[in-house]
């Protein structure tokens, strides 16, 4: 299950200058690969992206080195969610990846769910070069149950939201911190296939992670292709 994850998951890096002057990288979340009608997207949280405004090239690790990907940015502030597609003539960099398609994702009643899969590259703020053959990062990985028992708001956004108990064979002492797990996916399987629900954007620092719902990025894609 986590090979199959990983590659639809991908660490997203910004370019920073030491005090060298030298290239490098610094982790700033995740996001998760989707494709739907001859059009290639990155589906992630929007504060991994908020730095770099609605067109701005950023790192992906690819082999050996640092790629730089380009494309057009449409967001949601309030709601936390972002969709970067991909420029057409980058989608080929994406050769040691994959993409999910329609057919992939799923909305479930959470409720039924006992069991979600969690992958993503969280923050562990060390630099290095983007070109460098020495590139390396953290890959976490794990299963977790639902929290079916969190409150709905008056403001109703929690029911778009999915709640998930903190792993218990997380902790910091064996982990980075998972800040950068946000924009990376909330994984289910259905009958051996693999299912995508929603979209990490936030942790409490004890024991909840927060994802939206994969609808919610439905939506805006749905809209986006109207608009077009």
């Amino acid at each position: 299950m986590k090979e199959r994850i990983e590659t639809y998951t991908l660490p997203i890096l910004k370019e920073i200058e030491n005090e060298d002057g030298q290239d490098q990288a610094q982790y700033e979340g995740s996001g998760v690969l989707y494709t739907h009608e001859g059009q290639s997207y990155i589906l992630t949280a929007y504060h991994v992206l908020e730095e770099f405004g609605t067109e701005w090239g950023f790192h992906i690790p690819s082999g050996e080195e640092m790629i730089n990907i380009n494309g057009n940015l449409t967001y949601n502030k309030n709601l936390d969610i972002a969709i970067f597609k991909i420029d057409e003539s980058d989608v080929c960099k994406f050769k040691n990846y994959k993409f999910i398609t329609r057919n992939m994702i799923a909305f479930p009643n959470l409720k039924e769910i006992e069991e979600v899969f969690l992958l993503g590259y969280p923050s562990s703020r060390s630099h290095f070069v983007p070109k460098s053959s020495e590139v390396k990062y953290t890959l976490l990985y794990g299963k977790a149950k639902l929290n079916n028992t969190m409150k709905y708001d008056a403001r109703r956004i929690n029911q778009i939201k999915i709640f998930i108990r903190y792993p218990e064979d997380w902790s910091d002492s064996n982990i980075p911190h998972p800040s950068g797990m946000s924009g990376s996916g909330v994984w289910l399987t259905d009958n051996n296939r693999l299912k995508l629900i929603g979209i990490n954007n936030y942790f409490d620092g004890t024991s909840t992670i927060e994802a939206m719902k994969i609808q919610v990025y439905m939506k805006v894609l749905e809209d986006i292709t109207n608009k077009n």
